[in-house]
């Protein structure tokens, strides 16, 4: 199969500098809400290791459980982040991308971090100045576990961190 357009097109170093904002919003976002949620002993990986690990950006624990937490922050509103292009044409992106191979993912957190492949999924609307996160496991993904399914029906069966209406 081959690639898709949007593949071969290269970001401008504003849309880059734009997503690396988003992103670290979302990642301060998470660590707040992680604590807020009863998540214990939060480690940021960002800081520890380097400014951008490959795959996780917390460690976490909750009820005994240890977690590998990825987040994912998208602006809601974006235009770049609403559709993709689908052999139907464009529709509404209902996914974040979360990772390329579901199998080495989920080995990385439990052999590198001694936890469960988990992630934070944050909608922001950044010109309402709010934002709903979500909280599940990689198991929690049914279908496609490269991305996170932000369908409202999809996101019925997620922990939900933070709402706005």
């Amino acid at each position: 199969m081959g690639k898709k357009a949007w593949q071969y097109s290269k970001l401008d170093v504003s849309v880059t500098k734009r997503f690396k904002k988003i992103g670290n919003l979302g990642e301060y976002l998470a660590g707040i809400l992680l604590l807020e949620n009863g998540f214990k002993n939060i480690r940021n990986l960002n800081k520890e290791y380097s400014s951008n690990t490959a795959d996780f950006d917390f460690t976490a624990e909750r009820n005994g459980v240890n977690y590998a937490i990825s987040v994912k922050a998208r602006n809601k509103y974006e235009t770049r982040n609403k559709y993709e292009n689908s052999t139907a044409g464009q529709k509404l992106n209902s996914r974040y991308k979360l990772t390329d191979d579901p199998i080495k993912f989920s080995e990385e957190a439990k052999l590198r971090y001694r936890g469960v492949a988990a992630w934070v999924a944050i909608s922001l609307e950044i010109d309402k100045g709010v934002f709903s996160a979500y909280f599940g496991k990689l198991s929690d993904l049914s279908g496609n576990q490269k991305g996170i399914n932000m369908s409202e029906n999809a996101k019925r069966n997620y922990e939900q961190l933070a709402f706005s209406k």
